[in-house]
């Protein structure tokens, strides 16, 4: 393997924008850290829509105690990491979160969800999967007369990727669908795990930092308890990280043959995630700022360039491939997406009496394509003035101004279960199951339903998950603050590749402080951050405790 880079790296500018910009990923996780710290304590922790946890005395000690043990653990795992076996305690860290979401699954029993496009999507591809092509036909222009499944894919074009991804799933396992979904889901989970420990040994970090990497990746619950979800979020995330890491592999190989290999490989990758999820695009964009910056260090202009144009044609082609699979598929082409500034007035819109939330999803983009019939310019200028009119309201109502972006950074960071709680609930079972288990009379799963034995358990991850997401805020604080020390002052020194996954996050911070917010959109980004709250977290428990309130 070629030795790891180092910062400070030449040229100066490189050095201070990489020091920036872990400053500015320090700033936001401290507020975050604290934040979720304070929630805990004042028992305001959020786990659903409009439902803050009821926290006792009782339920912040056992957070105490909680924070206390997984302190305790990465201590010893830092300071014994000598005699740890890294591969078995990583294969046993994963036997344990592959058990835990085998049992989530099982106790959720799902056979449909009801959350709308899983639901939907299940249906269509139902259909599909049968030859069925009624939910589609006839098409027509006029979108008020639209069959449902031409309606829905009218308006959310991008969903294309998704709905093939489920109807290949339904040829497959039949009826079984939505349990297969949940299986690879849970895997992927797994996968996206074992690439950030992938990750940290490329760039050679210390044992007992990967040790600590281990079992806050792998222990990281909300990501395997999502798993419930039939949908492609966590699918998109492994396929968009593995394409993340190969890259890199691709940018530090000296030989041009397989160096071209490795970035075909990755650009494959990156397809079939984004085309399953449009939205990490975020993501990719992170990784391939932080490449571009290697290249230019290196003086790499050629592979600059390439790099550049191959990353316009993935996010053409994430787009085209699936069009073009569904049009083949059912018949007809489908139209262009909602423009941007629709997502932007939903997530600068508040309207309480379709969700509490502030940012939330509502349906302004949905009602403007159907009352502009499909034309993307009328559709622009309505969502374009709906933003126009937020942000003079926003300006010239300071006190609300600070209430919306608090309240929606609230429900965006400080739910522990970043929505895996919340759309499990959604979970629906057979008639036949729901009598069998005693399940109500709407069949519905509920976690932390404390007249059944899952709701105790489920009460009690809810307190692992609330501990440690101070934990890895707070963590990872820490780790972005040897980030910058490093870039600016050397020391060992970081690998460039250690940069990018603060990238990721920084950029979608902002962009889902604009964007249509939900706790489980910002799941990824408290994923990116565990490679760094994972050194944050050795360094703190490797110094003697008077050794920082020194520093």
């Amino acid at each position: 393997m070629n030795a790891p880079e180092t910062t400070p790296p030449s040229p100066r500018w490189l050095s201070g924008f990489l020091a920036f910009g872990s400053a500015l990923v320090l700033l936001l996780t401290l507020l975050l850290g604290v934040a979720s710290v304070v929630s805990t304590v004042g028992g305001a922790t959020i786990w659903g829509p409009t439902t803050p946890c009821p926290t006792s005395a009782a339920v912040i000690g056992l957070s105490l105690v909680v924070l206390a043990i997984c302190l305790a653990l990465c201590r010893i795992l830092v300071r014994r990491s000598d005699l740890i076996n890294l591969p078995l305690l990583e294969a046993s860290l994963a036997g344990i979160a592959l058990l835990v979401g085998l049992w989530f699954i099982w106790v959720n029993h799902t056979e449909t969800s009801l959350f709308h496009d899983s639901l939907v999507l299940q249906q269509f591809a139902e259909h599909l999967s049968a030859g069925d092509l009624s939910d589609f036909w006839p098409h027509i222009d006029n979108y008020a007369a639209k069959a449902p499944g031409d309606l829905y894919m009218s308006i959310y074009p991008h969903q294309a990727g998704l709905l093939l991804l489920m109807t290949g799933l339904r040829c497959l396992f039949g009826s079984g669908m939505v349990k297969a979904l949940q299986v690879m889901n849970l895997l992927a989970a797994i996968g996206v795990s074992a690439l950030l420990c992938s990750l940290a040994r490329a760039v050679e970090r210390p044992r007992g930092e990967r040790a600590v990497l281990a079992l806050v990746a792998y222990g990281f619950l909300p990501n395997v308890l999502l798993s419930v979800f039939p949908y492609g979020n966590t699918i998109g995330l492994l396929l968009v990280l593995a394409a993340s890491r190969v890259l890199l592999a691709s940018l530090r190989n000296a030989s041009g043959a397989r160096s071209a290999a490795l970035g075909l490989a990755s650009g494959l990758l990156a397809l079939s995630g984004l085309m399953i999820k449009s939205t990490y695009i975020y993501l990719v964009a992170g990784v391939v700022l932080v490449a571009l910056l290697g290249c230019i260090k290196e003086k790499a202009r050629v592979r600059a360039v390439v790099l550049l144009f191959s990353t316009g044609a993935l996010l053409a082609l994430s787009s085209s491939v699936p069009r073009a699979g569904f049009k083949a598929l059912v018949g007809y082409a489908l139209p262009e997406d909602q423009p941007k500034m629709t997502w932007l007035a939903i997530g600068l819109d508040y309207q309480p009496s379709t969700d509490p939330r502030p940012g939330w999803y509502n349906p302004i983009g949905m009602d403007n394509r159907i009352r502009h019939n499909g034309n993307v310019g009328d559709e622009e200028a309505t969502a374009e003035s709906v933003v126009l009119d937020r942000l003079g309201h926003l300006a010239g109502n300071p006190g609300h101004g600070a209430w919306f972006f608090a309240e929606k950074l609230a429900y965006e960071w400080l739910d522990p279960t970043y929505d895996s709680y919340f759309v499990a609930s959604f979970s629906k079972m057979s008639e036949e199951d729901a009598a069998r288990w005693g399940r109500g009379a709407d069949a519905r799963f509920y976690p932390m339903d404390l007249t059944k034995p899952h709701g105790y358990v489920c009460l009690v991850l809810f307190i692992v998950m609330d501990a440690c997401q101070s934990l890895l805020y707070l963590g990872a604080a820490l780790g972005a603050r040897d980030l910058m020390r490093e870039a600016l002052h050397g020391g060992r020194g970081a690998a460039l590749a250690e940069y990018a996954l603060p990238c990721v996050f920084f950029a979608g911070f902002l962009l889902y402080l604009v964007w249509e917010g939900k706790s489980m959109y910002t799941l990824p980004l408290a994923i990116s951050l565990l490679p760094t709250a994972a050194r944050g977290i050795a360094t703190f428990v490797r110094r003697p405790l008077h050794r920082h309130f020194a520093q």
